[in-house]
Parts: C-alpha cells; structure tokens; sequence
C-alpha cells in the first residue's frame, strides 16, 4: 500500500510589523523599535556583554531611542568605511612596528601609543 499522502501546513500569515510573537516575548519581524528593545532586553540578561553599533534603520537615531543611554551600548558615528581584506595584513604589521618602536623606546603610556598608531579609538 502507498504511504499516505503528505499534507502541508496551513501558510502562517504575514505579521504585522511590530507584532510580537507572545510564546517567547520577541519580536516577529525586525522593525527598528523592537531590534532596539530586543538587544536591551538581551544585555539586561546578559546574554551579550556590549554593542556596538553603527548602522540604523533611522539616522540619526532619534535621540529618545534607549540605545543612546544604556551602558551596553557604544553608538558609532556612521563612519566606517570599506575594508578590503588584501588591505589588512600590511595595516596589522605596520601597527605593530609602530607598537613596538614606541615599547623599545619606553613610551608604553597610552597617549604616547595612540599618537603612534593608527586608526586608534577612544571609547572613553
């Protein structure tokens, strides 16, 4: 006898943005609101330790957004810029040589360093 035929699932309708799926508290489809809410959520409960952050939905993020005040979270400014990987060994050396120039010539403090290297960035 042939197995019974396979029946497939009713279609699952299409969410409404910002509809949140209630079984596990998160968010259905990714609107900029509830990404924001997500990863609060997510560094509350110490699931990720840090954020940062570069690119939103919005820009400038709006300045009542939770991201700009949560200590989780770094807000970049939209500056970065492409990288190209056949860019990157010669940067990492060259970074290095200057590292190690500025050690052997005893200026280990930090504002010695980042006078010397490059692309350097204070998170402070």
């Amino acid at each position: 006898a042939a197995p019974p035929a396979a029946t497939p699932p009713p279609p699952t309708p299409t969410p409404t943005p910002g509809e949140h799926n209630h079984d596990h508290d998160t968010p259905l489809i990714p609107t900029a609101d509830n990404t924001a809410r997500t990863l609060i959520n997510a560094l509350d409960k110490g699931y990720i330790k840090a954020a940062i952050l570069d690119v939103f939905v919005e820009e400038p993020l709006p300045p009542n957004n939770a991201l700009w005040t949560h200590p989780g979270v770094t807000v970049s400014p939209h500056i970065s810029a492409l990288t190209r990987a056949q860019d990157v060994p010669n940067l990492v050396l060259d970074n290095y040589e200057r590292y190690v120039d500025c050690i052997n010539k005893e200026e280990k403090d930090n504002a010695a360093l980042a006078q010397k290297l490059k692309y350097v960035v204070d998170w402070n």
